[in-house]
């Protein structure tokens, strides 16, 4: 089992997918991680002149589409394509088994649910008490998908937080509160994809420019207590 609260690689998902990086975990895609309950798989924006990659599973996952600009979404235009907005989609076996994974200005994220998570306490949920900083993408009864952005200087309350995978789509420097009263400093790096444990915690962006990470939740096995 996993031990202390975040297992954190850094990988590449914007600017940061540079050659060496490619180089060191080899073709894509690859693995960025990887514990008892997922495996996160990696394949950078493609040139045109890349094919897409496509592959068979064998276990639900969820695909995340992570364009590589980071601005307010913007309204779809029918026809034109969107590289503001991130897209989630949810697939398990044998429902669409082959998919494509190679995108010409966004970053696919493949998250493979390996177990579902044990059994925790869910009752102060950021997605419904603290809109501001909250966008639900995709919520079905084995994960959610939620998009998180703190404007330099704002907060949220206190919430409980599931078992989660992480992935950073800014530079962020942050301040994350306990029950107990201790605070933690939080210095992250745009495409770093980490995977934190159940827990209460309330969040506040001490940096100079936006924090905003997608974040893809584990719900329990078991119902989750109230």
């Amino acid at each position: 089992m996993l031990n202390g609260t975040r297992v954190a690689l850094v990988v590449a998902v914007a600017s940061a997918f540079a050659a060496g990086v490619a180089q060191q975990f080899g073709p894509p895609p690859y693995i960025a991680l990887e514990n008892d309950y997922v495996k996160v798989s990696v394949s950078p924006p493609a040139t045109p002149t890349m094919l897409a990659d496509c592959f068979s599973f064998e276990t639900p996952l969820v695909r995340l589409i992570v364009p590589t600009t980071v601005t307010t979404p913007m309204p779809d235009i029918p026809g034109k394509p969107n590289y503001t907005r991130v897209f989630a989609a949810y697939a398990a076996p044998p429902r669409g088994v082959v998919t494509c994974s190679r995108k010409e200005h966004a970053s696919v994220i493949i998250v493979y649910l390996k177990a579902q998570s044990a059994k925790s306490v869910f009752h102060d949920d950021a997605a419904k008490i603290d809109h501001a900083h909250n966008e639900v993408l995709l919520d079905n009864d084995r994960l959610r998908v939620v998009r998180i952005r703190f404007e330099p200087g704002e907060s949220g309350p206190m919430v409980d937080k599931r078992a989660r995978v992480i992935i950073a789509r800014t530079d962020s420097q942050a301040t994350v509160t306990f029950p107990d009263g201790h605070s933690e400093p939080r210095e992250v790096k745009a495409g770093t994809i980490s995977f934190g444990n159940a827990g209460r915690q309330a969040t506040k962006n001490t940096g100079t420019t936006p924090l905003e990470n997608i974040v893809v939740e584990l719900k329990s096995k078991d119902s989750e207590k109230k």
